[in-house]
C-alpha cells in the first residue's frame, strides 16, 4: 500500500462525506483544491467514511474519547439564543496587508478609523511617541502630520458625521481640526492625561456630548459646539480607582448616550446615563456570579457587540452599538497566565428614564459564557478586545500578536502574522489596524479567498 493510494481514498471519502451532508460550498472548494473529478464523489465501491472512522472509535473507544476531549480548553457549552446571532467565525476569510504611503518613524500610541457616517469614514489618524499625529484617507495616503504641542497625543480620531479631527495631549486639553487642518478649537477637559474621550452626536446639529476620562479619575460630560466653538462643562463622575475600560452606546428608543466603563478593583460593569446635562450611575453588571464580593479580578478591556442587524438604521451616532435585544459585551480579564474572556448580555435599557440613580440595579444574571483562551499574559498586560462582525467574532490584540475568537465554539488562534506585542489595535469593517511595541504600524483588510 504507497501512500498515494492512501491519500487518493482519504480524499474521496472525505469527498463523499461533503457531498452526503450537503456541504456543497466545501465540497466546491475541496474539489477545486485536491483535484479531484466530480465522478470520485458518485462511486459507490467505497466504504462510507462514517464507518471507517466507527470502526476506529470501537478499537479503541475509550482513549479517542479523552483525546478529544483535549482538542477544546473549554467544556461543551450549550448554544446562545438566537437573538444573540451567534454563528461560527467566517473562514472563508483572510488577511491581506494593506501598503501604507509612508508610516509613522516612532511607535504609534493611538489608532483610530472614523467611524459610523460622514465624509471621514475609514480615514485612519496614528499618534505617535515622537509627538506627531498623521492623518491617511481610505488609501493610506498621508494627508498631513501635525507636530503636537501640548505633549504626547494619547487620544486621536475623528469627530463622527462631521470632517473635524481631534487630538488630545498629554497636559488634559482637546484640540479640534477643520478639514484643512486649522485648529479650530482647544480646551482643558481634565487637569491631568486623557486616558479616554468618546462622543456622542445631537441629532441635527454641529454638537457633541463629549465623554472623557483622565488620570485624575474623573469621567466628565462637556458639550462641543462646533458652529459656535465653544465647550461647556456639566457634569463630573468622581471614580474611587482608575478607569480600565471606557465604551459609549446609544439606548435606540429614546437616543440616548449610555457609557459603560470599569475600574481598577472592581468585576462590575458601571453604566452612566446622560440626561439634562447630568451624569447618573443607571446599573451595574456584575462578571460573576459573586454577590457578597465586588472584587476578584480586573476587567482590562471591553467592547460591546452586535451580531444581529440593528432594528434602527437610521438618525445620528452610527459609530455607535445601538444597546438592543441581543446585544453583548465582551470583558478581556486579569487572569493569568491565560486571559479569559467573559461573554454578558446587555440588560434592556428602553426605559431608561425609570431608573433611579439612588438604589441602581445590580445584575448577577447577565454572564452567557466564561471561556478560557490560549491567550498568555502577565500581571502587566494590557489586551485589546474590538468587535469583529465582519467574520462573526471578536479580535484580541496581546502580548503575542492578534488573535480572533469564535463565539460559538470558544476557540482562539492567531490570525494575522506576527508576534509582537500590540500597543493600540482599531477596527473598521473589514479592515485592522494595529500598532506594535517595535514602531510598527500595520493595516489589513480581510477578504474572501
Amino acid at each position: 500500500m504507497t501512500q498515494s493510494t492512501v491519500d487518493r481514498l482519504t480524499q474521496i471519502l472525505v469527498a463523499q462525506y461533503l457531498a452526503k451532508n450537503a456541504h456543497e460550498a466545501s465540497l466546491s472548494q475541496f474539489l477545486q483544491e485536491t483535484g479531484l473529478p466530480r465522478s470520485a464523489v458518485e462511486a459507490a465501491e467505497y466504504e462510507a467514511l462514517e464507518k471507517v472512522v466507527a470502526e476506529r472509535v470501537e478499537y479503541n473507544e475509550s482513549a479517542l474519547a479523552s483525546q478529544l476531549a483535549q482538542n477544546s480548553l473549554n467544556n461543551a457549552m450549550p448554544e446562545l439564543d438566537p437573538c444573540f446571532g451567534v454563528r461560527a467565525w467566517d473562514y472563508t476569510q483572510r488577511s491581506v496587508t494593506i501598503p501604507m504611503e509612508k508610516k509613522p518613524t516612532s511607535m504609534a500610541i493611538d489608532v483610530q478609523f472614523g467611524a459610523g457616517a460622514g465624509p471621514l469614514v475609514g480615514y485612519l489618524t496614528a499618534s505617535t511617541a515622537a509627538r506627531t499625529v498623521s492623518f491617511y484617507d481610505r488609501d493610506l495616503h498621508v494627508l498631513r502630520e501635525l507636530q503636537s504641542t501640548s505633549g504626547v497625543v494619547k487620544k486621536c480620531g475623528v469627530l463622527a458625521g462631521s470632517s473635524f479631527y481631534y487630538t488630545c495631549g498629554f497636559d488634559g486639553s482637546i484640540c479640534v481640526y477643520n478639514a484643512s487642518f486649522e485648529r479650530t478649537l482647544q480646551h482643558q477637559l481634565h487637569a491631568r492625561i486623557i486616558t479616554d474621550i468618546q462622543f456622542f452626536q445631537v441629532e441635527g446639529r454641529a454638537r457633541y456630548l463629549c465623554f472623557s476620562c483622565g488620570l485624575d479619575n474623573y469621567v466628565r460630560l462637556h458639550s462641543l459646539d462646533l458652529d459656535s466653538l465653544s465647550v461647556e462643562l456639566h457634569d463630573s463622575y468622581k471614580l474611587i480607582t482608575p478607569c480600565t475600560s471606557f465604551q459609549l452606546a446609544q439606548e435606540p428608543v429614546q437616543k440616548l448616550p449610555l457609557l459603560l466603563l470599569t475600574r481598577l478593583d472592581f468585576s462590575h460593569i458601571l453604566v452612566l446615563g446622560a440626561r439634562d446635562g447630568k451624569l447618573m450611575e443607571v446599573s451595574k453588571i456584575a462578571m460573576n456570579s459573586a454577590q457578597f464580593s465586588a472584587h476578584s479580578f480586573n476587567a482590562r478591556s471591553i467592547c460591546l457587540l452586535n451580531l444581529q442587524k440593528a432594528t434602527d438604521s437610521m438618525g445620528s451616532n452610527k459609530h455607535l452599538v445601538p444597546i438592543q435585544k441581543g446585544t453583548m459585551v465582551a470583558v478581556a480579564t486579569s487572569h493569568t497566565p491565560f486571559m479569559r474572556l467573559i461573554l454578558l448580555e446587555m440588560p434592556d435599557f428602553s426605559n431608561l428614564c425609570e431608573f433611579n440613580d439612588a438604589n441602581p440595579e445590580i445584575y448577577y444574571d447577565k454572564v452567557l459564557r466564561n471561556m478560557t483562551t490560549t491567550i498568555a499574559q502577565d500581571q502587566f498586560s494590557q489586551p485589546i478586545v474590538k468587535a469583529f462582525p465582519h467574520a462573526s467574532g471578536l479580535l484580541v490584540g496581546c502580548d503575542s500578536g492578534i488573535y480572533a475568537v469564535d463565539l460559538s465554539n470558544c476557540d482562539t488562534w492567531q490570525t494575522v502574522p506576527g508576534d509582537k506585542r500590540v500597543k493600540a489595535l482599531d477596527v473598521c469593517d473589514n479592515r485592522i489596524a494595529a500598532s506594535y511595541a517595535g514602531g510598527d504600524l500595520e493595516v489589513w483588510c480581510f477578504e474572501t479567498r
